[in-house]
C-alpha cells in the first residue's frame, strides 16, 4: 500500500478575510500523480503554494510524510528541499540556460562537473539540448517552461507540483513533457501534482483527477 504524502484536514486559506480555500479532507500519496482541475479562480493555485510550503493556510492541518506541519521557519527549510513547484509563468534568471537549469544543484554545493552533466541531460529531457550557452531571459515562454521543467528535473524532488506545465508550450512537445513526468514517478519513485485547465490531459496523465471549484474539492476520481 502507498503511503500518503501529503494528508490536508480541515485546511482553510483567507485571503481578505474571503476563503480561497476550504478542503475538508485529501490525501496525495507518493508514487502517483494527480492532476487538479478546474476553472480559473477554483483555488487551484493556491492549494499548489501550499503544498510547496511557501503560503501557510489560515487554519485547518497539514501533514507531510505523517508528520504534522508546524510551519516554522526551520522546519520550512528542510521541507522545501523535498519538493519542488514550477510556477506559471516560470521565473528566468539572467544568465545562461544551463545555469539556470543547474542553480538549485549549486546551492546544494554539487560539484561543478556533475552539476553540468546533469543539467545537460535535463535539457535533452526536455528537448533543448545545445540551448546551453543562449540566455534564459531571451527565450520564447514554451522554451521558458521547458528550461523551468528540466530546473526541477535535476533536483529529483520527493514531490513535484507542476501550475499548468504545459500551457505554454507548442502542442508537439506537450508528448514529450507528459512521457517525462511519467518517467519522473516510474524511475525516481516522486510523486507529481500539477493543475491544469484541460480535462483531456487530466485523464491522459493523472492517476486520479481532483476536481476542484470555489476552492473546495468538488469531486475525484
Amino acid at each position: 500500500m502507498m503511503r500518503a504524502v501529503y494528508q490536508l484536514k480541515g485546511l482553510v486559506r483567507q485571503r481578505d478575510g474571503y476563503p480561497v480555500i476550504s478542503i475538508d479532507e485529501m490525501e496525495i500519496k507518493e508514487h502517483e500523480i494527480v492532476a487538479l482541475l478546474g476553472p480559473n479562480g477554483s483555488g487551484k493555485t493556491t492549494l499548489l503554494n501550499i503544498l510547496a510550503f511557501l503560503d501557510p493556510p489560515s487554519g485547518g492541518e497539514m501533514s507531510f510524510e505523517g508528520r504534522r506541519v508546524d510551519w516554522s521557519e526551520a522546519t520550512l527549510y528542510r521541507l522545501r528541499r523535498r519538493v519542488t513547484l514550477v510556477t506559471q509563468p516560470p521565473t528566468m534568471f539572467n544568465t545562461a540556460v544551463l545555469s539556470n537549469v543547474t542553480y538549485g544543484l549549486k546551492l546544494r554545493n554539487v560539484a561543478g562537473s556533475e552539476r553540468r552533466a546533469r543539467g545537460r541531460r535535463a535539457l535533452e529531457k526536455v528537448d533543448l539540448q545545445g540551448f546551453e550557452h543562449r540566455s534564459a531571459r531571451k527565450l520564447s515562454s514554451g522554451e521558458s517552461q521547458r528550461v523551468a521543467l528540466a530546473r526541477a528535473l535535476v533536483l529529483k524532488p520527493h514531490v513535484l507540483l507542476l501550475d499548468e506545465p504545459t500551457s505554454s508550450i507548442h502542442s508537439d512537445s506537450v508528448p514529450r513533457v507528459e512521457a517525462m513526468l511519467r518517467d519522473l514517478v516510474d524511475e525516481n519513485g516522486t510523486s507529481v501534482v500539477f493543475s491544469t485547465l484541460d480535462p483531456a490531459q487530466a485523464d491522459r496523465l493523472a492517476d486520479r483527477v481532483i476536481h476542484m471549484h470555489d476552492g473546495r474539492i468538488d469531486h475525484e476520481r
